[in-house]
């Protein structure tokens, strides 16, 4: 998939909702492995995550949408963050 992004948003979601999400993470260990790969391969991500002091170790899941300009090769990111 080749995209633009236009906005990247960093989410650190708090210790109690951690525990809410621990048993599916535990049950999707190599799917975020792969995703921390990615995203850490990646120039746009790996820059945009620089910029904001936050490692590929942090991240746990991403979320893309459209970008408010419609276009679908421009997209919003939003990264969600390990506490």
């Amino acid at each position: 998939m080749v995209f633009g992004a236009n906005r990247f948003h960093f989410v650190a979601l708090k210790p109690d909702i951690m525990d809410m999400v621990a048993p599916e993470l535990a049950k999707r260990e190599s799917d975020v492995s792969r995703l921390q790969a990615a995203i850490e391969s990646s120039a746009l991500f790996y820059t945009a995550m620089r910029s904001e002091g936050v490692a590929a170790s942090d991240v746990i899941g991403a979320e893309l949408a459209d970008a408010e300009s419609g276009l679908s090769s421009e997209k919003r990111v939003t990264i969600y963050l390990a506490p």
